[in-house]
């Protein structure tokens, strides 16, 4: 693999990561201003508590957002690498908690946002690794080493 394979799995992972910022980002924002309407899709409802678990949860949403939405923006490829296993980690453990969650009786909606994280999951960690295989390729063996641009 040469300089173009590098750039095609660059660009694929750049892809993925963009979706998924804009996917936090949205979900962020939601569940900064509308907790309860969000929350109430599932088949549930929000005291106090469970109003700011959900703030807290779109902070977590913002920040993998911007994780993601920056590693996507720089052209460097230890930006992009860095942001794949938490961005995977993130998204399996969001599948993990929704199957829980759903084997508790909530609403058949949670299979969707369980589907999605599992489609992002799946997708930054397979476009992780080709950029990984391809970086290394590149470079005889130091997946993301160079500081020099992709």
């Amino acid at each position: 693999m040469g300089p173009m394979a590098t750039g095609r799995a660059a660009r694929a992972l750049r892809l993925v990561l963009a979706i998924s910022a804009v996917f936090n980002l949205v979900g962020a924002v939601i569940l900064f201003a509308a907790p309860q309407r969000m929350i109430g899709l599932f088949g549930l409802t929000l005291d106090d508590t469970s109003v700011f678990l959900c703030s807290l949860l779109g902070a977590c949403s913002l920040g993998f957002a911007a994780l993601s939405a920056v590693a996507a923006l720089r052209p460097y490829p230890a930006a992009l690498a860095a942001a794949v296993s938490p961005n995977v980690v993130f998204n399996a453990a969001t599948v993990v908690v929704g199957i829980v969650v759903f084997t508790r009786g909530f609403s058949p909606l949670v299979w969707a946002n369980i589907g999605i994280h599992l489609i992002l999951a799946l997708a930054i960690a397979a476009a992780g690794l080709a950029f990984r295989r391809a970086v290394r390729a590149t470079q005889g063996g130091s997946a993301t080493r160079s500081a020099g641009p992709v």
